[in-house]
């Protein structure tokens, strides 16, 4: 049942609310729920999964949408490619026949609100409907308090290699955990060739690859028994896995190890390798800011522009910090700041000097430079960087940071509660 009696390639997802149906009963017992709900017919449509697979290509995901997931290989892993397609302001509910509880929780880990049994009914549908209206005021709730509690996820990513992204990571981690006296965890998610606990002279973690594998294996007692501590308040998360096989890393797995990892540190650092942008939509979503590392060439311009142009599409409001690393007195850069700034579309927010002389001190001696060197022009540059992720306010500027600035919705916010204490 096409809308208005049109194809399927022409049909156009309604705003509110969507139905992707595989089979004609449960489409009946669909339409009947739909029309006490006052949304039109034609927001239910034959063709399950594929159809609505099909029709995110062309056209904007409502913000509800039910999904039938019958006739699907991986249901699981389709509910997490098309909850990364849709976004956060999507609330997808599955539907199917196979009553499996691990099926269950893998997902509803994902990123789903609800997986329905089939046959339907109107009470099914409407306890499905009451859980997402729950969660939605939960989590406006959360937003209004300003959630004081909650840890800050940044992700470090590199717009190309040989940039120090790591040696980024670790000591920003460091002067976290040993200057600002924040708990904070250090996650490298390259399991092949990450080497943040080589460059704290640590063993890499064991049963990380185990944990981010599937949704369905992540446990506390597993994270913190994969985890290795480098001082009273830093701790690492890394694996150092064979290169001789693939090693996947499950969206929703590690969405449940970050929100894990997050009630337990005030910082939670990730380093993140640009090609698992991709696949790990959901999981930038929820970052509290994003720093990328560039460098001021043709390449880095290309390249930097193309990781904006993808954060953009994940979160436009997503906070974002542009570092220009490997500058150095012997080595200029291809290109000047002002060309690099109008080509990539944004300001360098930072510029950190490079020093290799230090630098292979401190990789030999398995310490971060900011530990070995704490007056270095290096390591100013990331103490400038640090102060701003905890809001401090420089000398020289009003802003409190890239957490201290208010957008404009806060702004707004402020501005009606003090037109209502005026007002009393």
């Amino acid at each position: 049942m096409a809308m208005s009696g049109a194809s399927d390639t022409d049909l156009i997802m309604h705003a509110e609310f969507m139905a992707f149906m595989a089979d004609e009963n449960s489409s009946e017992i669909m339409r009947g729920w739909v029309e006490r709900q006052g949304w039109p017919p034609a927001t239910v449509q034959m063709g399950g999964a594929s159809l609505f697979s099909e029709m995110l290509e062309k056209s904007q995901p409502p913000k509800l949408v039910i999904v039938d997931f019958d006739g699907q290989g991986d249901p699981a892993d389709l509910c997490m490619r098309l909850a990364d397609l849709c976004g956060n302001n999507t609330k997808l509910i599955a539907v199917g026949s196979l009553n499996d509880i691990g099926l269950y929780r893998a997902i509803v880990a994902t990123g789903v609100v609800d997986y329905l049994v089939k046959p339907l009914n109107n009470d099914l549908l409407d306890q499905a409907l009451r859980l997402v209206h729950e969660k939605t005021k939960s989590k406006a709730a959360a937003a209004e308090e300003g959630e004081p509690h909650r840890s800050k996820l940044i992700f470090i990513i590199g717009a190309r290699g040989g940039l120090g992204v790591t040696s980024f990571a670790v000591n920003l981690s460091w002067l976290l955990a040993n200057e600002a006296k924040v708990n904070t965890a250090l996650v490298d998610l390259d399991l092949q060739y990450g080497n943040a606990a080589l460059a704290l002279d640590l063993e890499p973690s064991r049963g990380l690859r185990d944990i981010v594998s599937s949704p369905t294996r992540v446990d506390s007692l597993m994270i913190a028994s994969a985890m290795v501590n480098s001082g009273a308040r830093l701790s690492v998360l890394s694996a150092e896995e064979s290169v001789e096989e693939p090693v996947l890393m499950d969206a929703g797995a590690l969405q449940a190890v970050m929100q894990e990892m997050r009630a337990n540190f005030d910082y939670v650092i990730g380093e993140m390798p640009r090609h698992a942008l991709s696949s790990q939509r959901r999981l930038i979503a929820e970052a509290s800011a994003v720093l990328l590392i560039t460098e001021q060439s043709l390449l880095g311009i290309r390249d930097t522009l193309r990781i904006k142009m993808a954060l953009k599409s994940i979160d436009p409001t997503l906070p974002l910090l542009t570092v220009a690393a490997r500058l150095a007195k012997d080595r200029a850069a291809h290109i000047d700041a002002a060309t690099f700034e109008k080509n990539s579309q944004g300001k360098i927010d930072f510029t950190i000097p490079e020093d290799w002389k230090a630098a292979l001190e401190a990789a030999n001696a398995g310490n971060p430079l900011a530990a070995m060197t704490p007056n270095s022009a290096v390591v100013k540059a990331y103490r400038a960087i640090m102060d701003n992720l905890l809001g401090k306010k420089a000398e020289d500027k009003k802003s409190g940071g890239l957490f201290g600035k208010k957008n404009d919705k806060e702004k707004e916010k402020d501005k009606g509660k003090d037109d209502k204490g005026k007002k009393s």
